[in-house]
């Protein structure tokens, strides 16, 4: 706008002032003197740091001085350059990123976006440009859309159902061991679980659905009782966080070895089952995130899972076709992330490498007894116990932004269950002189809850 003799901006006045990312869209031009008073608003923007914005320009100069200059913008604060015109200086506060967010995931993302907000690198320049122009409440959404809490979500899921493998491994090779005197059974146990990881003040809930296929076999080793076993499986892994907009899938592919021996003492018998396992595991995981734009965040990478395990338990017979077996397990379970980095945009982050170790020790009581139905023969099964959980109960990942050299902040995910109550219910037809089929339930009530069921079949020869 132009006017050609003086202006003047009386109090109580408002100079709303809109700028773009070329510069400032509004520039008032006066042919003789500007005497200002009142308030400038600031609109539009974005604004940009060490940027003058010149909006008015007068031929005799300008006298006087804004009463307030009003703004919405909490990283971002303006000051105005006085002359034969005037110019906006919008500079860094000291306000920092995190003084808004929340949760500790939300602090941890914002001071590692922090470390580049004086300078921020090009790659990432309109995320600047939105999170440093944020008003202090949409800084909390902000952040908890940047941090990438499906990573530390994904290692939460895998690392609490490394129990899966070993509870599938010792209710078949304790059926082998009880329900035959043949040298060797063959089997193979159709899974599907449930399993729900409840978050806390930090971190979403973590839906984790489980479907896959083991197949296994044991054989008598020798004269003294032992029987060795292998088993293949695969399954697969879909993980969700609560808010819908970030998932994760895993193909899971595991080989097993594993023992048992049982002693005969008094009445009962004491039996072992010990093994190890080593599952390989296909992630890609993919996030949705609106902050300067919509982006669709993409990663795929490799982990791997160590696990050993072992239980030993007493069965004592209470009948002839009965029996119950208080019993107390270990199990071991290493997970190691590879390093990634996602596609997709300039809130893309990276991971490096790195492993967290999960050790539950679980204490109960299981029976079983023997029913005849017509022509065949089924065995029943039940059993409650306590599990308790040691070492990485709070999982966490490290996560950089992609293009923000500096930038590692850690992100926590659901945290395990340190205490849970398990359960399991189990029932196995003879089909034939040397076939049985058999449907398996397994169940995990705590903080956490899962619920697995199978149907297997085995093989005698």
């Amino acid at each position: 706008m132009t006017v050609s003799g003086d202006y003047t901006a009386h109090a109580g006045s408002v100079h709303e002032l809109e700028v773009g990312t070329a510069g400032a869209t509004d520039r008032l031009v006066v042919g003789g003197a500007a005497h200002i008073d009142g308030t400038l608003k600031l609109a539009g923007g974005p604004f940009r740091q060490n940027v003058a914005y010149s909006f008015m320009e007068a031929a005799q100069g300008v006298t006087g001085k804004y009463s307030h200059i009003t703004y919405d913008m909490a990283f971002l604060s303006p000051t105005l350059l006085y002359g034969p015109g005037l110019s906006l200086m919008i500079q860094r506060n000291d306000t920092p990123f995190a003084a808004f967010a929340h949760t500790r995931n939300q602090k941890a993302v914002a001071n590692a976006l922090d470390t580049g907000s004086d300078q921020p690198p090009a790659a990432m320049a309109e995320l600047y440009d939105t999170v440093l122009n944020a008003q202090s409440s949409q800084v909390a959404g902000y952040m908890e859309q940047l941090q990438g809490q499906i990573h530390a979500g994904t290692t939460s899921a895998l690392l609490s159902n490394g129990d899966l493998l070993p509870r599938t491994l010792g209710k078949q090779a304790s059926g082998a061991r009880h329900a035959t005197g043949q040298d060797t059974v063959l089997w193979a146990d159709v899974i599907h679980q449930q399993r729900d990881l409840d978050g806390n003040e930090d971190s979403q809930d973590v839906r984790h659905k489980v479907g896959g296929l083991f197949l296994g076999g044991d054989t008598s080793i020798g004269e003294q009782g032992w029987r060795m076993g292998a088993s293949l499986g695969y399954l697969e892994n879909r993980i969700k966080l609560d808010d819908r907009r970030q998932s994760s899938r895993s193909n899971s592919y595991s080989a097993a070895l594993y023992g048992t021996q049982a002693w005969e003492m008094g009445s009962g018998s004491l039996n072992l089952l010990a093994g190890a396992a080593y599952t390989r595991h296909r992630l890609d995981s993919e996030r949705s995130i609106f902050v300067h734009q919509n982006e669709t965040l993409k990663a795929d990478y490799k982990a791997h899972s160590v696990q050993a395990f072992a239980q030993l338990a007493y069965r004592m017979p209470v009948s002839p076709r009965s029996s119950v077996e208080p019993y107390a397990s270990v199990n071991w379970h290493q997970l190691r992330h590879g390093s990634f980095s996602e596609s997709g945009g300039q809130a893309a982050l990276r991971g490096n490498s790195q492993r967290q170790n999960l050790s539950t020790v679980t204490l109960g009581l299981r029976g079983t007894t023997e029913l005849d139905l017509s022509k065949t023969t089924v065995a029943l099964s039940a059993g409650l116990g306590w599990r308790h959980a040691l070492g990485d109960t709070n999982p966490e990942r490290e996560l950089a932004f992609a293009a923000l050299p500096g930038s590692n902040f850690r992100v926590s995910g659901a945290p395990i269950a340190k205490n849970a109550a398990v359960a399991e219910l189990g029932a196995e037809l003879k089909a034939g002189k040397n076939t049985s089929f058999g449907l398996n339930y397994q169940g995990q009530f705590g903080r956490n809850q899962d619920h697995a069921g199978s149907l297997f079949m085995k093989l005698r020869f």
